[in-house]
């Protein structure tokens, strides 16, 4: 009897073929089946080169981490700045009442400009270049007289410390140290500039406000000459939005507006040593500069011997109502508020008779 296979499979059931395979183990498959065609040696080859590019890349990353120093954060109130340059020191200290910076153990008032810009200059500080690990710091500046260094305090005490030396090989920055570690860092010039001992390139310059609105008069006086006064005008000569002058004597009208531009801010080119104040205080001024203002005060700005050479632009020491300290003013600035005239400042001049027979 002839078997009929039919019988044996259910109504509904008729087969469709294999069942479809899982598409990722196709896949997988199909990459081992292509690994398997490529030869052994290409293989071993690729292998080690994959090998060799990780390796690579994790030495660069290792001597790019070890090559760069993380620049600590600057404290957000900073309280006290002690700098040093070539043995000399100078502190600055945050007076909050006041709020300004003073300067030196004699208290001046400090220019807050400048100490911002220093300031500002440590906290753009981020990643620094180290040069050497375990270097000798007297080969790149940062001990004896070539080293500058600067402290900075917070309210808390606590210290973030540069030091400053050689110039870099680099030309834009010098060799440093950050909070006495062992790594020698390349810093910006920038803030090498920014770091000095000098009291004057930190204290406040402007040593007297007398706008012009608020001159009743200005009179010049020297011993042996006629004063010269400067005082409004009755008639309505000058421009509009111009306040007119007049002066007791023949001059020019730019020298009465030079006059008073000098006035408005008057700044200090920088201040008298202590060591030379005896003998300021001993002599006599030579001129006097006198401004009478609304409410009947007077700023007297006395003006004495020049120093230095003329021809590198002598120095005029100075004293003015409301500033406690003498200063020096560059001659040419003081020309300006003597109205240009030339008796004040002649027995100063040395005229020059090398030519005359």
């Amino acid at each position: 009897m002839t078997h009929d296979s039919t019988r044996d499979t259910p109504q509904g059931d008729t087969p469709q073929g294999d069942p479809p395979a899982d598409p990722p183990r196709t896949v997988l498959a199909a990459l081992k089946a292509r690994f398997r065609a490529v030869p052994r040696s290409t293989r071993i080859y690729t292998a080690l080169l994959v090998v060799l590019l990780i390796v690579f890349a994790m030495q660069q990353l290792e001597r790019e981490a070890a090559n760069t120093l993380e620049a600590p954060g600057l404290a957000s109130e900073v309280v006290r700045i002690d700098l040093e340059v070539r043995g000399r020191a100078l502190t600055l200290e945050r007076d909050a009442g006041a709020d300004l910076w003073r300067v030196g153990p004699q208290g001046f008032r400090g220019d807050s400009s400048a100490v911002e810009a220093l300031l500002q200059a440590v906290r753009d500080l981020s990643r620094l270049e180290v040069v050497s690990a375990r270097g000798r710091f007297e080969a790149y500046g940062l001990t004896g007289d070539a080293r500058r260094s600067v402290a900075l305090y917070d309210s808390q005490g606590r210290e973030f410390l540069l030091e400053l030396g050689y110039s870099a090989q680099a030309g834009g920055s010098v060799y440093g140290r950050v909070n006495s570690g062992r790594e020698v860092v390349r810093l910006p010039r920038a803030l090498h500039n920014r770091v000095s001992a000098d009291a004057d390139d930190f204290r406040d310059s402007l040593v007297a406000r007398v706008p012009e609105g608020t001159v009743r008069s200005v009179e010049l006086r020297a011993p042996g000459m006629e004063p010269v006064r400067v005082t409004p005008r009755d008639d309505q000569g000058a421009q509009e939005g111009d306040r007119a002058w007049q002066a007791s004597r023949e001059v020019d009208p730019g020298r009465v507006r030079d006059l008073f531009q000098e006035l408005r801010l008057l700044s200090a080119l920088s201040f008298v040593p202590e060591e030379e104040l005896r003998e300021l205080e001993a002599g006599e001024p030579f001129a006097e500069v006198v401004v009478a203002v609304t409410g009947g005060e007077e700023i007297v700005l006395e003006l004495f011997p020049p120093r230095g050479d003329s021809r590198d632009g002598r120095l005029v020491p100075a004293r003015v109502t409301g500033e406690e300290y003498p200063f020096f003013l560059p001659e040419w600035r003081v020309r300006r508020l003597l109205l240009g005239i030339e008796e004040y400042l002649r027995p100063f001049t040395v005229q020059d008779t090398s030519g005359i027979s």
